[in-house]
């Protein structure tokens, strides 16, 4: 799975916890990290587009999956 694909399956909540690119993301923090760090700087430009959608999952996990890693791009983000 590439990084594409690993953001496409968080993008949203599809009825249950997305374990297997959790898992995917964690196997390639190297190339998962930029584009989730461009997430939060997105949703510190536009913070309701990702507030007014209660299924829209990205942002929960551009901050976690960083958090897990203790990538220090991610806290002034």
């Amino acid at each position: 799975m590439d990084a594409q694909e690993i953001l496409s399956r968080l993008e949203r909540y599809e009825g249950s916890f997305p374990e297997a690119a959790i898992q995917e993301a964690v196997a390639h923090r190297d190339d998962i990290i930029p584009p989730l760090l461009e997430v939060l700087e997105a949703v510190a430009r536009e913070p309701d587009s990702f507030a007014s959608d209660g299924d829209r999952m990205i942002h929960i996990y551009a901050m976690y999956v960083p958090a897990q890693f203790r990538e220090p791009r991610a806290y002034p983000r």
